[in-house]
């Protein structure tokens, strides 16, 4: 039998939960998208915790749509209202942020998907600047790919990424109705 979550603003409830990532002891943070939080529960779905407020000032989110964990069990959110990538210690306490809206190198607009690889290098899909955008540990640009287009290697709102074991990025190309391989 599986677990329900219910709608609700309480904590422990849930409105247009978006992105999900399982903490590497097992548990379950969810992207609360319209209730502007982080919620960590336990598989069996008991509330663990809620982070993050609505807000643009440091620890607050505006419409969180995917979360990520780091090696050290932190937590990365796609604070995509606020156009930047928001840092959670494993304890829900604001460590820190980056991008800021815009389209030069390592500025975000609507930041969507996210993926941390095994170096820590952070993975974000840049929804409306078409594009991919790689951070290092540390939040500070690393490199971009991608561009407006329908041809290979082009995005039209790039929405999810992944990553296999062998290091190889996996973008959901939302509006090209496709998934590409890098």
């Amino acid at each position: 039998m599986s677990n329900v979550f219910f709608l609700g603003s309480e904590e422990g409830k849930l409105n247009h939960p978006a992105g999900l990532a399982l903490t590497k002891d097992g548990n379950l943070l969810v992207a609360d998208k319209d209730n502007h939080r982080v919620q960590l529960f336990k598989m069996d779905g008991t509330h663990i915790m809620t982070f993050g407020s609505q807000g643009s000032e440091d620890g607050d989110l505006n419409s969180p749509n995917h979360v990520a964990t780091t090696e050290d069990n932190g937590c990365l959110v796609t604070d995509t209202e606020n156009n930047r990538i928001v840092k959670f210690d494993c304890n829900g306490k604001f460590e820190s942020s980056f991008g800021g809206k815009g389209s030069s190198n390592g500025q975000l607009d609507r930041p969507a998907g996210i993926a941390v690889d095994s170096e820590g290098f952070i993975i974000v899909g840049d929804f409306q600047n078409h594009r991919v955008q790689i951070f290092q540990p540390d939040g500070k640009f690393y490199a971009t790919f991608g561009s407006e287009g329908d041809a290979e290697g082009e995005f039209k709102f790039p929405w999810g990424v992944a990553l296999t074991k062998d290091g190889r990025v996996i973008v959901a190309d939302r509006h090209n109705h496709r998934v590409q391989v890098f």
